[in-house]
């Protein structure tokens, strides 16, 4: 499995100091909070109700246990 990360970079920041804390990055095919297929191959949201593509993420978004 790969897994996505978010990584906060300025400019003043040095490459020894970017991994601090990632946060992951789930995509709504993997998360927990989807609710179900709505049109045209979309996944329903849990937590705003609103339709995205399997591909897309939110900072809200949690892995699903497998």
């Amino acid at each position: 499995m790969i897994r996505e990360y978010i990584i906060k970079i300025s400019d003043e920041i040095i490459e020894e100091e970017i991994a601090d804390r990632p946060q992951e990055l789930v995509r709504c095919q993997g998360c927990r909070n989807k609710e179900c297929m709505g049109r045209g191959g979309q996944i329903v949201c849990g937590i705003t109700g609103e339709q995205h593509a399997p591909d897309w993420y939110c900072k809200d978004g949690e892995r699903e246990e497998r």
